[in-house]
């Protein structure tokens, strides 16, 4: 519970790492965007990224049917390099929702859905 730390290195081009802390059984810190960008796209250079970090919290978990439905809510800072379309606008909350279940023996399936609210609706599109 409030040992379990799990650090994850995404292979694309981020480097950064997605962090889950549990604070009980049921919630966990996360922080989710945080890094620095490296890209070979014309349309964006290298750069940080902007610092996203929050609270997830398991509403139903049942291990026999391997079945989970969570809830989250992060805030993200606009801190990061406009070189890499970061730090565009004012910061963000992200209001979102996950769930998965094995259908299959050993296959598991999962989906989320979100809104994202800008502090300030002028820089930042809600609907990307």
């Amino acid at each position: 519970m409030g040992d379990d730390t799990r650090v994850e290195f995404l292979p694309e081009s981020w480097l950064h790492a997605v962090v889950r802390r549990a604070i009980t059984d049921k919630l966990s810190m996360i922080a989710a965007k945080d890094g620095f960008i490296v890209s070979q796209s014309a349309v964006l250079d290298d750069g940080f990224a902007d610092v996203n970090a929050g609270l997830k919290y398991n509403l139903y978990k049942n291990a026999e049917t391997q079945t989970l439905l969570s809830a989250g809510l992060t805030y993200e800072r606009a801190v990061g390099s406009h070189r890499a379309i970061q730090g565009n606008g004012d910061d963000e909350f992200h209001l979102f929702a996950t769930g998965g279940t094995e259908f299959l023996p050993g296959r598991h399936d999962g989906t989320g859905s979100g809104f994202r609210l800008p502090v300030n609706r002028s820089g930042r599109n809600p609907m990307s």
